[in-house]
């Protein structure tokens, strides 16, 4: 069986020799001084996990640099976080890759493996992590038979998202005793933070008035919340509409766009205040959405209706934020089909849909049974967190 893998592995090298010496390299940031953590999402969706070992691994002072790589997607980088697109899977443009960066332990999050980037990582220690049943195998798949097995034989450990996918890995020729099964690492978002004053205050001016959050907004969407909150509205007497655009740059537009819809806008950057005239509020970018998530019983999950990309649904469900979304959840269907199943989100086909939705959920009892449930399933991840970084903190020391 050795030799099939090694043989398999070796054949493939053989069709994969080319690729751009320059990739990643010369176009590249500086690599940062000290010890380096390369942490790959296989799927857009994973780069919020990995935002959070960075986050994590940077309050534990361990003296250690990240680095974050992943396929091109509709995600954007979280703040701080230093994010790289993966090179071809090629061994010229791995070698470069490597070359430049010099990791000193590499985490591989998913199981979709890309041979020649792996076996061009060399003697690199690495843990495989959120491995999922449907995807263990070489990315785009191989007809050679053992390729997985040699690759998964590089790994000292593998974090699987259940049983499922820890019976695919022994399959593949994982040994047992390196396969754990963790839970989902994606669940693992911690609650965002805020300023307790500013939420506070905000509680405070906005009393009673019942509350609802656009989050992740896209222009092209403006309509479509406008007539949701218009529906909805006509029942929930002094509805506000909290709108968080993509970017702080949007900002302007979404609310250019709401007045062209007929609400009274009043828009935190400038300093105004969502008084009792007030329909929506716009605030100032993604940089606050702690705050947001805990005044909102509700959020809608933008971009969702019409495509191009959303946030994590679990930034809402760990804050109690009961969840509407359209059927585009891309590229988090994974965690939003999780949430589905558990009865803890709520789909909504059109704009009609948003509307009838939303006038339900903003009823409090039905609101809160849908935002305990995405709170019970947002924090089943702490454990597979956990053991992943306790391991890469130990493999820190082993690498110093």
């Amino acid at each position: 069986m050795a030799l099939t893998r090694s043989l398999s592995l070796a054949a493939y090298l053989a069709l994969r020799r080319g690729g751009t010496d320059g990739e990643n390299g010369g176009s590249a940031p500086p690599r940062p001084d000290g010890p380096l953590v390369w942490i790959h999402a296989t799927t857009p969706g994973r780069v919020a996990a990995a935002a959070v070992l960075n986050a994590r691994l940077a309050s534990a002072a361990l003296d250690a640099s990240v680095l974050v790589t992943a396929p091109p997607g509709p995600v954007p980088a979280p703040e701080g976080l230093r994010l790289e697109a993966v090179p071809q899977d090629l061994r010229a443009s791995a070698r470069a890759f490597l070359d430049h960066w010099r990791p000193d332990l590499l985490v591989w999050l998913g199981g979709e493996l890309r041979p020649a980037l792996l076996s061009e990582a060399g003697e690199v220690r690495r843990i495989l992590a959120d491995v999922r049943g449907d995807e263990v195998g070489v990315e785009g798949g191989s007809w050679l038979p053992g390729l997985t097995g040699a690759l998964l034989d590089g790994f000292v450990r593998g974090f699987a998202a259940d049983a499922g996918a820890a019976a695919r890995l022994r399959r593949a020729g994982m040994s047992a005793d390196r396969i754990q099964v963790t839970g989902p690492l994606d669940a693992a978002l911690p609650a965002l933070p805020c300023s307790e004053r500013d939420r506070a205050d905000l509680a405070h001016a906005l009393g009673t008035r019942p509350v609802w959050l656009a989050v992740g907004l896209p222009p092209d969407e403006v309509p479509a919340v406008a007539a949701a909150h218009r529906a909805a509205g006509g029942r929930t007497h002094r509805l506000l509409l909290i709108a968080v655009p993509r970017t702080a740059e949007e900002a302007e537009d979404i609310a250019h766009r709401l007045r062209r819809e007929g609400l009274t806008v009043a828009d935190r950057a400038q300093g105004e205040e969502p008084d009792d005239t007030v329909a929506a509020y716009i605030a100032e970018g993604p940089s606050e959405l702690g705050l947001w998530y805990r005044l909102a019983p509700v959020t809608y999950l933008g971009g969702t209706l019409t495509g191009g990309g959303c946030r994590t649904p679990y930034e809402a469900a760990a804050l109690g934020s009961a969840l509407l979304h359209g059927p585009d959840t891309a590229p988090h269907g994974a965690e939003v089909a999780r949430l589905q199943a558990r009865g803890a989100s709520r789909l909504v086909a059109d704009v009609a849909g948003l509307g009838r939705q939303l006038e339900e959920l903003l009823s409090p009892d039905r609101a809160a049974a849908l935002a305990h449930a995405a709170w019970d399933e947002a924090t089943r991840g702490a454990e597979a967190a956990d053991r992943l970084f306790g391991l890469i903190r130990d493999s820190l020391d082993e690498v110093a």
